[in-house]
């Protein structure tokens, strides 16, 4: 991992043709029964510390926060502005739970392994393009940490 955690999310906005690429695939992966399930028992799964984080919350209400979350990564790549404040007030509401800037890569890699088990059309192109659009994201939620 880098030292710096913002060194981790380029500055790389998707192109057309990938977020074409990135809608169909994440739409192929949320309509698999078990995405959002396995998503957070392999999240949880990676350490007692993101496990903590879990104790006390409403798996339903995570889902459902979870799809929403992705519809906001589509949107940060295709009109950051619209979504940009919104992403920096969850960055800012995470931070205010102690969740470390560091935890936003394992959430992207647990989160692109179970999105590409759960979509039939894997390829390592679209992996590539999860990776770009999660990132676009995820930059922008850090602003919001201070």
């Amino acid at each position: 991992m880098a030292s710096n955690p913002h060194e981790d999310y380029g500055s790389d906005f998707l192109s057309f043709e990938e977020l074409h690429l990135f809608e169909e695939s994440l739409n192929r992966a949320v309509d698999h029964n078990y995405f959002l399930t396995i998503f957070y028992v392999r999240f949880k799964n990676e350490s007692d510390e993101i496990a903590r984080f879990f104790e006390k919350t409403d798996i339903m209400a995570l889902k459902e926060k979870l799809v929403k979350t992705l519809t906001l990564t589509t949107m940060a790549n295709l009109e950051p502005e619209r979504v940009s404040q919104h992403l920096k007030d969850l960055g800012k509401y995470h931070q205010g739970l102690s969740v470390p800037k560091s935890l936003y890569t394992q959430w992207k890699d647990s989160l692109i392994e179970v999105a590409l088990l759960c979509d039939p059309e894997y390829s390592p192109q679209l992996e590539k393009i999860w990776q770009k659009a999660i990132n676009v994201a995820i930059r922008q939620l850090l602003q919001g940490y201070t």
